[in-house]
């Protein structure tokens, strides 16, 4: 009867070993690293695309990348209902003056399928507005919020959820060069060494 439904807004953290959990984490200092290639971008594997092959596809492929952060919950004991508006909140740093954060939500199966439930993607000059982008100060920490829009599902007992964070989805979206530019094909780019932080003052969650 109306959207979004009556419902309890729940957290669910990242872990600096890549435990996806209900408590926040403690730690003082943890983080996960990645450097972006923007040569080598992680391809598009479904979504919700108009001209691309859209749907949840299984994202195995692409979750063993070593520009992927990926972070697991333990089996669910009881059925899930996740329903509504999914944001992650994201601290991140960056060695370039820009990049972006690309969030895939998935269910693990059992048999260890991760089939993708919703995504989401930043460009981190435009964190505070689409219109004006401001570059980023390498090495400083900012608190982002990266929207990954609706969904309304039930994972069922056994099943895992999943988060994964990487700096492309090509080419479902262009690739972020690094330099403040915007991408074209013989463009400079850059590679982007970038901190997720998992720690009690800054507290990565979906």
């Amino acid at each position: 009867d109306s959207w979004p439904p009556s419902s309890v807004e729940t957290a669910f953290y990242l872990h600096k070993k890549g435990a996806l959990t209900r408590h926040a984490p403690k730690s003082k200092k943890a983080y996960k690293r990645y450097t972006f290639n923007p040569d080598k971008p992680c391809p598009t594997l479904g979504g919700r695309n108009l001209i691309l092959k859209p749907g949840i596809m299984n994202q195995n492929p692409v979750e063993s990348r070593p520009d992927m952060l990926v972070f697991t919950s333990e089996p669910l004991t009881k059925p899930l209902e996740i329903t509504g508006r999914m944001t992650a909140r994201i601290y991140a740093s960056s060695s370039a003056v820009d990049t972006d954060l690309s969030v895939r939500i998935c269910d693990v199966y059992p048999d260890g399928r991760s089939f993708l439930l919703t995504d989401g993607m930043l460009r981190l000059s435009k964190r505070n507005s689409f219109e004006k982008g401001e570059p980023m100060k390498p090495g400083e920490i900012y608190k982002v919020d990266v929207d990954c829009r609706s969904t309304s599902i039930i994972l069922n007992t056994g099943h895992r959820l999943r988060v994964s964070i990487t700096s492309s989805n090509y080419p479902r979206f262009e690739i972020n060069p690094g330099t403040g530019e915007i991408w074209s094909k013989g463009c400079q780019a850059v590679p982007q060494t970038n901190r997720v932080y998992c720690n009690a003052e800054h507290p990565s969650a979906i």
